[in-house]
């Protein structure tokens, strides 16, 4: 794991939340458990402008109760490109990495998350919608499964900037506002007997 003094957090009684990285490897791992309190918030900035983080992995402890990823703990990240996330009871923020237009996979082992073809996929009650993309997934094609119900109105995909399409199955009844699209959208094309559509 990344040595405990590359980071600076703070401590409450039972938890511990982690408030910058401060180190300068490629490769961090962020720990489970600081000083006997497990980690339970990345807060906001942690990787802001961090220009030498190419993989981040989040430690794993079966005991941790919860972890909060909040928006921008990475903020304009431009080297990192892979984001391995813990199986633990996962909150991640939208917008959790912010202007890191490199991020290109994302891997997790988490049943409250999917992942595929570069979308993050929640599942909140409402069924399974989009709710980050990763700014430099090699595909032009974004392709809902059928399994999802859609995007998210606050998704990064303003980000995507190789996208050109985005496909609709006739069950999707998430549509996002037009402007989270990216500008270099070509086509959005919806299934025929998708009734919203």
């Amino acid at each position: 794991e990344t040595p405990i003094n590359d980071f600076e957090y703070t401590l409450s009684a039972k938890y511990a939340s982690i408030n910058k990285y401060v180190g300068n490897s490629k490769h961090v791992t962020i720990p489970a458990v600081i000083e006997g309190k497990y980690v339970t918030e990345v807060n906001q900035g942690v990787f802001q402008n961090n220009s030498e983080i190419e993989t981040v992995s989040f430690a794993d402890n079966s005991k941790r109760p919860y972890l909060w990823i909040r928006a921008r703990t990475f903020d304009n990240c431009e080297n990192l490109r892979v984001i391995n996330l813990p199986d633990t009871d996962l909150g991640i923020y939208n917008h959790f990495a912010y202007n890191c237009l490199n991020v290109e996979e994302i891997t997790l082992k988490n049943n409250q998350y999917r992942y595929a073809d570069g979308g993050l996929y929640y599942s909140g009650g409402k069924g399974w919608r989009l709710r980050y993309y990763c700014p430099a997934s090699s595909s032009t094609s974004l392709k809902l499964p059928d399994w999802s119900s859609g995007i998210e109105g606050a998704c990064n995909l303003n980000e995507a900037f190789k996208l050109r399409e985005i496909v609709y199955h006739k069950n999707a009844i998430y549509f996002p506002d037009q402007s989270i699209l990216p500008s270099n959208l070509e086509n959005i094309f919806i299934d025929s007997n998708n009734e919203l559509g």
